[in-house]
Parts: structure tokens; C-alpha cells; sequence
């Protein structure tokens, strides 16, 4: 659940990214720039692209690193609940539901 929504945070980020940046060069094709403002620009946007990608990248592997950690702590806790019962059950001779009805 929690990875689903990390990843479609970062799709929305990088359509938004994209959006931004058609937005921008709508806005210096519409100014009449001349072709050496456009090279920058396009310089700039290109540089900052990758960068943005990565902090995103970055952020979406650290939610996936917390979730793992989540998961497994979970599953952890599952087993050790389920020998506390089985040792419990053991210790004082307590059935399950199912071994009643088998009777």
C-alpha cells in the first residue's frame, strides 16, 4: 500500500516536472527569446531534470527501505505471537477450535 502510493507520488512529481518544464518553454517561445536565451534555458532545464529524478529516486528508496523494515518487523512480531501461543498451548494442554470439533 505504501509503495503504491510512493510510486504514483513520484509519477505525479515527474508529470508535474514535465508540465513545469512545457509551461517554461511555452512561456520563452510566446517572449520571442532569442536563440542563445533558448540554449540556456534548455541548458538549465536539462541540468536540473536529472537532479529532480534523482532526489525523487532517492526519496521513493527510502519509503521502500521503511516499508521493508515495517514489513519485516511485522512478520517478526507474527511469529513470535505464534510460538508465545504455541508454547502456551503446550504448557497447558488448551486446544484449538478445530481439534474440539474433530472429537
Amino acid at each position: 500500500m505504501v509503495r503504491q502510493k510512493a510510486i504514483l507520488d513520484l509519477a505525479l512529481q515527474f508529470d508535474n516536472a514535465c508540465t513545469a518544464k512545457d509551461d517554461l518553454r511555452k512561456a520563452y517561445e510566446k517572449c520571442g527569446s532569442s536563440a542563445q536565451t533558448h540554449e540556456i534555458c534548455d541548458a538549465y532545464l536539462t541540468q536540473k531534470e536529472p537532479h529532480q529524478l534523482h532526489l525523487d529516486e532517492e526519496a521513493l528508496k527510502e519509503t521502500l527501505e521503511e516499508e521493508a523494515m515495517v514489513e519485516k518487523e511485522r512478520e517478526e512480531k507474527i511469529k513470535q505471537k505464534q510460538a508465545d501461543d504455541e508454547e502456551f498451548m503446550l504448557e497447558f494442554g488448551v486446544k484449538y477450535d478445530s481439534e474440539y470439533e474433530s472429537e
